[in-house]
């Protein structure tokens, strides 16, 4: 005891016991951060495989799903910017997590549990809510047998099937509905052609609509610019999230984005040639 009063008394052995403790702690850190998280080269991690090549070969704005989530992890292909349905995020809108919830279940039922903790991975290829959202191809290890499909590509043990119903991420409806409540809404999108009716949650029930074009000429993350042509007026759905920083413009003019189909975008747009840009105000 005598002797360690003496050595921790002593300045020069306080230092450099205090600096050998800094070195053993971060030769710790460091060997333990290179167990455990450790480097390899790109490639190695996001391979430019054929598959992919085939999937950037199309310049059309798109969604991909599985049915089977060993072909690409969750978010994995965000790298190749390839937009997917599945995905690992523990924040996921509460909105979307049911609606997959609901097309999982091939029926309207979105109570929870919905069963994907952190990680969505929607695989029932014969719903109708994959067509809505926009899923034009689909990565399958086995065959599937469903006419809505085409097998388009394969690659080793990966088949790449196109969806020939798939909708376009931003389209014309002919009528809408209004409907309150998300059990309403959910029950009319189950009965409902959705190429042809839109479920809104506060725009008016609309017959016989003009069916106009729309052509997306920029698609960021945080803006998107759509070009539109239509003999008379309009309801424009696009198949991303509805989320309240989000606002539309018409010609520069701000107009209400309706929530729609449960958990998508929708606008009202009146005669005529127009732009309309999507902005998410937060950026």
């Amino acid at each position: 005891m005598i002797l360690v009063r003496i050595l921790v008394k002593n300045e020069i052995v306080k230092k450099s016991a205090i600096v050998l403790l800094l070195v053993i702690l971060a030769f710790d850190l460091l060997r333990f951060s290179d167990k455990f998280s450790s480097f390899s080269k790109k490639e190695y991690l996001f391979p430019n495989t054929k598959t992919v090549e085939f999937l950037r070969k199309d310049k059309e704005i798109y969604r991909v799903g599985s049915n089977d989530s060993r072909i690409f992890p969750p978010n994995f292909l965000t790298y190749y910017r390839i937009q997917s349905i599945e995905g690992y995020d523990p924040l996921y809108l509460l909105s979307y997590g049911a609606l997959i919830a609901a097309s999982e279940r091939g029926e309207p039922n979105i109570k929870p549990p919905y069963g994907f903790n952190r990680i969505i991975t929607p695989h029932n290829l014969d719903s109708k809510i994959i067509d809505f959202l926009n899923v034009k191809y689909v990565f399958s290890l086995s065959d599937i047998n469903n006419e809505r499909f085409e097998k388009v590509f394969e690659e080793g043990q990966t088949k790449v099937y196109e969806n020939k119903q798939v909708l376009p991420r931003a389209f014309f409806v002919e009528r809408t509905i209004n409907k309150k409540t998300n059990q309403e809404q959910i029950n009319e999108m189950f009965s409902q052609d959705l190429s042809k009716v839109a479920v809104t949650d506060g725009f008016d029930v609309r017959e016989k609509l003009s069916i106009g074009k729309a052509e997306i000429k920029k698609y960021k993350e945080n803006e998107i610019i759509i070009k539109t042509e239509n003999q008379g007026d309009g309801f424009m759905v696009v198949s991303d999230a509805y989320y309240p920083t989000w606002e539309a413009f018409i010609d520069g003019k701000k107009v209400i984005i309706y929530k729609t189909d449960f958990a998508l975008r929708g606008v009202f747009v009146p005669l005529g040639n127009h732009e309309i840009v999507f902005k998410n105000r937060l950026f």
